[in-house]
C-alpha cells in the first residue's frame, strides 16, 4: 500500500516548485536495461567459454586412449582398463578445474542485480520528473530481499550451466564408447555440447535481467500506489504475437493478463508504463 505521507510530500514539493496546478503529462517510455543485459551476457559467456576450454584441455585429449581401451577390452583380458570409471574421473577433474571460474562468475551476480536496480530507479525518477514535475524519494525496505532472491536463483542457474554441460558430455562419451564411435566423432559431439552451453548462457542472461527489471518496475509502481500500467513492447520483429496484441493496452497490477506482467514471460523485453490517473492518491495531485 502507498504511504499517505508520500503523497503529502509530493504535493508539498510540487507547490514549492510551482507545478502544483500543472496537469499530469503522459509518461515517457520506460526503457529496457539493454546495456546491462549485454554486459551480463558477456559475463556468463566468459564462464561458458571457461567450460569449453576446460573440456578441451582435460577431456578431449584423452578420447583416443579411451577409444583404444574400449577396442582392446576383451573378456579374456586379465588387466581390463575400466574406461567407464575413467570418463567419470575426467568429468570430475573438469568440475574441480572450473571452481575458480565458477567463483568468479557468481561473485558478480549481486553487483549486476544492483546495476539493474539503479537503471530501473533512474527510469522511475525520469518518469516522476516528467509527469509530476518533481522527483520522488521513498524507502525501499523490500529491495534487499529481492536482490538476495535474484542472486540465489542466478547462482543456481550458473551452476546448472556447467552441471548440464558436463552431464551431457559424460553421457555422450559413455554412449559413444559403448557403440564404438571414433574419437574424432566424440570430439565433434562434445564441441556441439559446449556450443549449446554458450547459447544457453546468453538466454539465461537476457531472461534474468528482463525478469528482475520487470519485478522492480512492478514493486516500485505499487509501492507508490500505481494500480495499473500501459503495456509497451519493443516494437520490433522479436516481439511475440501475444505480447504485440497487448501493446498500448491497460492492465491492473493485481490482475495479471494471460501473458503475465511485462518481463515475466521468458525473454520478455516489454515494459510497464505507469497509469497515474488510475491511482486515487496520485490522481488528486
Amino acid at each position: 500500500m502507498p504511504d499517505f505521507f508520500t503523497f503529502q510530500r509530493i504535493r508539498k514539493r510540487r507547490q514549492q516548485q510551482g507545478v502544483a496546478n500543472r496537469r499530469l503529462s503522459r509518461p515517457p517510455k520506460w526503457l529496457h536495461p539493454l546495456n546491462v543485459e549485454r554486459e551480463y551476457q558477456r559475463h556468463l559467456l566468459r564462464y561458458a567459454n571457461a567450460i569449453s576450454s576446460a573440456v578441451r584441455r582435460i577431456i578431449i585429449p584423452e578420447l583416443p586412449q579411451l577409444v583404444d581401451a574400449v577396442a582392446a577390452d576383451r573378456p579374456d583380458r586379465a588387466d581390463v582398463f575400466n574406461w567407464a570409471i575413467e570418463v567419470e574421473d575426467l568429468v570430475e577433474s573438469t568440475v574441480i578445474a572450473l571452481e575458480p571460474d565458477f567463483d568468479a562468475a557468481i561473485a558478480l551476480v549481486e553487483p549486476f542485480a544492483y546495476k539493474v536496480s539503479e537503471f530501473n530507479q533512474a527510469q522511475w525518477s525520469k518518469i516522476m520528473r516528467s509527469v509530476l514535475g518533481v522527483d520522488v524519494f521513498v524507502s525501499e525496505p523490500w529491495l534487499e530481499p529481492v536482490v538476495a532472491s535474484w542472486r540465489r536463483e542466478n547462482v543456481k542457474l550458473i551452476k546448472n550451466i556447467s552441471d548440464k554441460a558436463l552431464d551431457d558430455i559424460e553421457g555422450s562419451v559413455q554412449r559413444g564408447l559403448r557403440s564404438g564411435q571414433r574419437h574424432e566423432e566424440l570430439a565433434k559431439t562434445i564441441q556441439k555440447s559446449t556450443g549449446y552451453t554458450k547459447v544457453r548462457s546468453k538466454i539465461i542472461a537476457r531472461d534474468q535481467i528482463s525478469k528482475l527489471n520487470g519485478n522492480l518496475t512492478h514493486l516500485r509502481q505499487q509501492d507508490l500506489g500505481i494500480q495499473s500500467y500501459q503495456w509497451q513492447t519493443s516494437l520490433d520483429e522479436r516481439v511475440r504475437p501475444s505480447h504485440a496484441s497487448n501493446e498500448g493496452e491497460e492492465f491492473n497490477w493485481n490482475d495479471s493478463p494471460d501473458t503475465g506482467h511485462p518481463g515475466e514471460d521468458v525473454l520478455c523485453r516489454c515494459t510497464a508504463s505507469p497509469v497515474f490517473a488510475s491511482s486515487t492518491g496520485l490522481a488528486t495531485l
